[in-house]
Parts: structure tokens; C-alpha cells; sequence
């Protein structure tokens, strides 16, 4: 037994911290977590027994909560910084909460106990999907970025995932659409931004609907402006189907390749998945 661990007197072995199976007790504790609430990118079933309700729910990450706008108190370090006002908001406190945010949320707990709309919408289930749709792809882009592969092996495979994403948003610029290629990027971002949210009516929504609406419309704006910035680069340099091939310079291109992991990167933090873990092969129990 590691004496460094804490004695607790109340939690002798083998029932707490300082024993044999502690270190063991941490991944088993992962790992139940994982099959109880599935887990994204491998199949896992998601938790049915208890389900939140996502349209009473109050929340102090709400906007119209002004007084937490641009407050940080987890003093975290790192890439784990806070972004944005509302964009990250890892290791955030309620210290800073005004008495006129106080009465708001007491205000909406009240109003949700007496009973409140609910447009019905599986807010839930539409996060999944924009994860499952998006996430992978992305860290894909991200570890290809930052490879040490060949340049131009980097921009093709940026190229196949980018386009993976936003190929069913597309109208290339062909005679027959007589659409500019401006116009096919436009239209290409505002369908994927709206994919999930175009059909849903504001009016019909719960405070706490209009919170996640209006989140999930922020979040697809940028994870799509972002994409169709990585298919236009490596397009170029590929297909050419949405302008002209340029000049291929390798320093060039390597320079570009750092400035798209930057931006990756960013968009990774900014949406939290950057810190995400999940087993991949090299983590199978059969891996020699």
C-alpha cells in the first residue's frame, strides 16, 4: 500500500483511497461511467435510465445572467484558459453573481416548478448528433495537421475529412448551378449552421429551449465557417474545383499547415473537446 496516500479512519481498506485496488478502482470507475452513459465515437449505448429535462432546465451558464459575463475563478493554466466571455467556462464559480441575477434565476426556477411549454425537440439527442457528426472528423484534422507526414499527404487527407463534413451542403460552381464560388461557400456554411435548427420556431420554445437553441446555433456557425476554411485551403491544392490550382511552394504550404492547426486547435478549445478522451486501438486490451 502507497503510504503517501490520505489515511481516512472512516475508509479502511478495502473500502477507499489507500488501498491495494485504488489505482485500479480509478479506471474501473472510468470505465463504468463509459458503458453507463455510452461514450461518443465507439458505439457505447447512451444512459436511458434517467433523463434530464432539458427544457425546464436553469442554468447559470445563460447569458441574460450579465454578472458572471466576464468572470473566471478556476485560476486554470494552460491551453485551459477562459475564452470568449461565454465560450469556455471551465472552473467558473458562482461568486460573482449579482442580487438582480439571483432574483432571476429563482424567478425561472419558480416558473418552470409551475409548469412550462416544451416544444417537444430531443436537445439531447440533436447535441449527439452534431458531436458524432463533427468531433471525430475533427481531431482526424487535427493529429493529420500535426503529423510528420508529407505535405501533401496532409493537405489530401484534410481535404477528404473537410469535405466528409460539408460535401451534402455543397453546390459546386459548375455552368449548370451558375453559382460563384462566394456564393457556394455561403450557401454551403448557412446549411450546415442551420442543419438542425432551421425547422424550429423560437416562439414555441421554453427560456431554457431559446438558451440551447441559440447555443447550438453559435456552435454550428463556427465549427462550419472553420471546416469550409480547411476544405477551400486544401482544395486548392487538390480538386480545384472551386478555384484555380496555386502555385505549389513546400515552404509555403508548411507554413499553412501551421496556421490550420492553430486554428484547429482554437476551435478545439473553444468547444471543449480538445481535453475529450476515448480509447482509441492503440488502447485495445490486445494491442501487443
Amino acid at each position: 500500500m502507497d503510504k503517501s496516500l490520505p489515511n481516512d479512519p472512516n475508509r479502511q481498506p478495502p473500502l477507499g483511497f489507500g488501498n491495494a485496488f485504488g489505482e485500479q478502482g480509478s479506471f474501473e470507475w472510468l470505465r463504468s461511467a463509459t458503458w453507463h452513459y455510452g461514450n461518443y465515437g465507439q458505439g457505447g449505448p447512451a444512459f436511458g435510465h434517467v433523463k434530464l429535462d432539458l427544457c425546464t432546465m436553469v442554468s447559470f451558464y445563460d447569458p441574460e445572467l450579465t454578472s458572471l459575463g466576464s468572470l473566471h475563478y478556476g485560476r486554470i493554466v494552460g491551453n485551459q484558459t477562459f475564452q470568449n466571455g461565454w465560450g469556455l467556462r471551465r472552473g467558473h464559480r458562482l461568486v460573482g453573481l449579482s442580487s438582480r441575477d439571483v432574483k432571476t434565476v429563482r424567478s425561472r426556477v419558480r416558473e418552470n416548478i409551475g409548469g412550462s411549454k416544451c416544444s417537444g425537440v430531443e436537445w439531447a439527442v440533436l447535441a449527439e448528433s452534431i458531436v458524432s457528426q463533427h468531433k471525430t472528423r475533427l481531431l482526424d484534422i487535427s493529429e493529420t495537421l500535426g503529423s510528420r507526414q508529407p505535405a501533401s499527404s496532409i493537405v489530401t487527407r484534410v481535404h477528404e475529412l473537410s469535405h466528409a463534413i460539408l460535401y451534402t451542403y455543397i453546390e459546386y460552381p459548375f455552368a449548370a448551378t451558375r453559382r460563384s464560388a462566394d456564393e457556394v461557400e455561403a450557401l454551403a456554411v448557412s446549411r450546415c449552421s442551420s442543419v438542425y435548427t432551421s425547422k424550429v420556431n423560437p416562439s414555441g420554445l421554453s427560456k431554457s429551449e431559446v438558451v440551447l437553441y441559440h447555443s447550438i446555433n453559435v456552435v454550428l456557425s463556427r465549427l462550419c465557417s472553420s471546416e469550409w476554411d480547411l476544405l477551400k485551403w486544401s482544395e486548392k491544392y487538390t480538386t480545384r474545383l472551386l478555384c484555380e490550382r496555386d502555385d505549389v511552394d513546400p515552404s509555403r504550404i508548411q507554413r499553412e499547415i501551421d496556421d490550420k492547426q492553430k486554428l484547429v486547435d482554437s476551435l478545439l478549445a473553444w468547444i471543449g473537446w480538445d481535453n475529450w478522451s476515448q480509447c482509441e486501438a492503440q488502447c485495445l486490451s490486445d494491442v501487443s
